[in-house]
């Protein structure tokens, strides 16, 4: 069973979120509650949710998940040309009834000049049929999902003595047209950005953020700690993949999944605060700063040798992992060590040394 509570899964759909363990987690706790619910109650989430039954959305979770029928929509998606222009393995394919058409034999046929295509291509393109047609269903169900159909299925899950799916949670984050992916997107980020600037005197992470470019002191790890932790306690609903999807949304991008809350963090901070004009993936923002960094140090007429700059590509991508870089980490930690660890560093930039770590901390974060 998924952690979060029936609360936080169907908010997390209704936001975009389409994993599978999450969606069936949450289509199974419907199940379990649909098996319970009196007639009056049925026709009640059928009204709320604009003629929609319990099981119509418990099915089409299921379905979004069962090969078979997946296998079965994505042909007819390729055969009635639903798909758009795509690439795969560097080539352009147009699927539908005049251009390409799926075959059984495996082989996609083609327009004038490209006769056919091998079956590894064919393969592929059903692939991303298969895809798009699961991606349409689970957003089906969450463009009918609204703040008022979940708040009514967890008062009915709570008054059939399941725990109190909701007690940490904001009620009141979403407003305008409960149904609108977008809209719902913009309140949460209102409401981070709100939260955030009430905490920034607080919290170091968020005053460092805040007060840049003027401020040149390093964000840390434990800093970013302590910002997830006080969100969590303060406002679980604002948890940063949340914050993450919900840009997502109202930026019109499509970055890809955080490799972890924190670092997701980071990116709806420097998002929140102007810093990025779009949200961007904190392993981008790490190595941009680094690029800036090495071009200013460039300017000043520092030159740095492949083996040096072996090490600093290692540093960078260990701050891209972990907010900064100490000593200590390149004293004893992977991949330093097995490197030469701080002996050979201070071998390699003597006097630099040091400041060379303070200003990778201070600049590749911030």
């Amino acid at each position: 069973m998924h952690k979060d509570s029936l609360y936080d899964l169907l908010h997390l759909i209704m936001m975009g979120e389409q994993g599978e363990d999450l969606v069936l987690d949450a289509g199974n706790r419907l199940n379990r509650l649909e098996k319970e619910m009196t007639a009056p109650e049925k026709e009640k989430f059928k009204e709320i949710s604009g003629g929609k039954t319990i099981y119509w959305f418990i099915q089409e979770w299921r379905d979004a998940f069962n090969p078979d029928i997946l296998e079965r929509e994505a042909a007819v998606a390729l055969t009635e040309g639903i798909f758009s222009l795509r690439e795969v393995n560097g080539q352009n394919f147009i699927v539908g009834p005049d251009s390409y058409t799926f075959e059984p034999d495996g082989i996609v046929y083609g327009p004038p000049g490209i006769t056919h295509v091998d079956k590894v291509y064919a393969d592929q393109i059903k692939k991303l049929a298969w895809n798009e047609v699961q991606e349409l269903r689970i957003k089906q169900v969450a463009g009918t999902l609204s703040v008022p159909l979940i708040d009514y299925i967890i008062k009915v899950w709570q008054s059939r003595g399941q725990a109190d799916e909701s007690k940490n949670t904001n009620t009141a984050v979403y407003a305008g047209r409960d149904g609108n992916e977008k809209e719902n997107a913009e309140v949460l980020v209102k409401d981070f950005t709100d939260y955030i600037n009430t905490q920034k005197d607080s919290i170091p992470a968020l005053g460092i953020y805040y007060n840049q470019p003027r401020s040149r002191r390093p964000v840390t790890i434990s800093m970013m700690y302590e910002l997830q932790g006080k969100i969590e306690k303060d406002k679980p609903i604002l948890i940063p993949r949340r914050v993450w999807l919900a840009y997502v949304k109202v930026d019109g991008v499509n970055p890809g999944n955080p490799p972890d809350e924190l670092t997701a963090l980071a990116s709806v901070v420097r998002r929140a605060y102007g810093i990025d004009l779009i949200l961007t993936p904190f392993g981008q923002i790490v190595d941009k700063n680094f690029q800036k960094w090495l071009s200013g140090k460039q300017a000043a007429g520092h030159k740095f040798n492949d083996r040096q700059m072996e090490w600093l590509s290692m540093i960078k991508d260990y701050i891209d992992g972990g907010f900064q870089v100490r000593k200590t980490d390149i004293k004893e930690g992977i991949p330093f060590e097995e490197k030469g660890g701080l002996i050979e560093f201070y071998k390699l930039f003597g006097e630099n040394s040091e400041q060379i770590i303070d200003e990778l901390n201070e600049q590749l974060v911030v």
